[in-house]
């Protein structure tokens, strides 16, 4: 009888000062040795018990409410919130620019959960216009933001900003700003700011590539020009030809790099490295044999073509022989 009574919603069930969920319920009716819950009727109008189910098919359409008892509406509404609560806490925790709208949205229904079981209708009832205005200003919005393409986008944007910051300056400074500014916006979820901002995006990048494509060429090419000049070196033609790939491919791998480099000062940086000539000079010297004498053997001593920078002696100090050359 009392099931029955339970499955058509005319009683509850508290135990404790708290009233019991389904399972609960459920467990205590099967214990045929103990029950030591309190029976209570449930005396809900059915005006609310109408205007609950209206009320939360608004708050939850994908629900079905309108076949329920007053019991398995209770029931079925305080899952829904649960579920709900619990998503909008879980979003908080991430870092976006609308986490304290979650918070705020989240505490809204923990104070629906925290709430007598067999009140419920009534604090919902009680804060219809809050829960309305909440889902379709905020909510739902929300919900679509984090679960249907557009986190993705947001991401996308944001993450763009962070690997570009090395060449921000490079960059249209105006661009840059409003792009930030959306990204920084707690209501970037309404409005359709989340295509703007990937527009900008793409914006930047269409202005930026131009650009990062010149200090490329730039760069090769001043490293083509080292490279003819170490080809023109007297030296140069000294070194066996199966050898001379040694002095030159140490550059042209340079300008792989700078191909494959998408920060321009990093770029210039490259191309722009004083040793390079001095470098390449030194190798020429490394790769040019070495005279042998009359049995074979390589004579004692360097022979010194050139006196390279990097073979001086320091600032201050005296040569006091030609070993202090070398």
């Amino acid at each position: 009888m009392l099931a029955k009574l339970y499955a058509r919603g005319f009683v509850t069930f508290t135990l404790n000062g708290s009233t019991l969920g389904s399972t609960e319920a459920k467990g205590m009716l099967t214990n045929s040795r103990q029950f030591n819950a309190i029976i209570k009727p449930i005396k809900i109008e059915p005006e609310k018990i109408a205007k609950a189910k209206t009320l939360l098919l608004e708050l939850f359409p994908d629900t079905a409410f309108s076949a329920l008892s007053a019991t398995q509406l209770i029931e079925t509404a305080f899952r829904c919130i649960q579920e709900r609560h619990q998503r909008l806490e879980n979003y908080a925790r991430l870092d976006y620019p609308f986490s304290g709208k979650l918070s705020q949205l989240a505490q809204t229904y923990k104070t629906l959960l925290d709430s007598p079981r067999d009140s419920l209708i009534d604090s919902l009832l009680k804060e219809e216009d809050k829960l309305l205005d909440d889902y379709e200003d905020d909510v739902l919005k929300l919900i679509e933001f984090m679960e249907h393409g557009q986190r993705q986008v947001y991401d996308t944007c944001r993450n763009f900003l962070r690997d570009q910051q090395p060449n921000l300056r490079h960059f249209d400074g105006v661009l840059v700003e409003e792009l930030q500014s959306l990204l920084s916006n707690p209501a970037i979820y309404k409005n359709g700011q989340v295509p703007q901002a990937n527009a900008l995006k793409t914006k930047i990048q269409e202005a930026f590539r131009p650009h990062l494509e010149s200090k490329r060429k730039e760069a090769c090419a001043h490293i083509d020009a080292i490279i003819s000049q170490l080809q023109a070196d007297e030296h140069f033609e000294q070194i066996p030809e199966s050898e001379r790939h040694k002095v030159i491919r140490p550059l042209q791998s340079l300008q792989d790099q700078i191909n494959h480099t998408s920060v321009i000062d990093s770029i210039v940086a490259m191309s722009q490295e004083p040793s390079l000539l001095t470098k390449g000079l030194e190798r020429i010297e490394e790769l040019i044999p070495q005279p042998l004498t009359s049995k074979g053997d390589a004579l004692p001593g360097k022979i010194l073509n050139r006196v390279t920078l990097t073979s001086l002696a320091p600032k201050g100090s005296r040569l006091k022989s030609s070993e202090d050359v070398e």
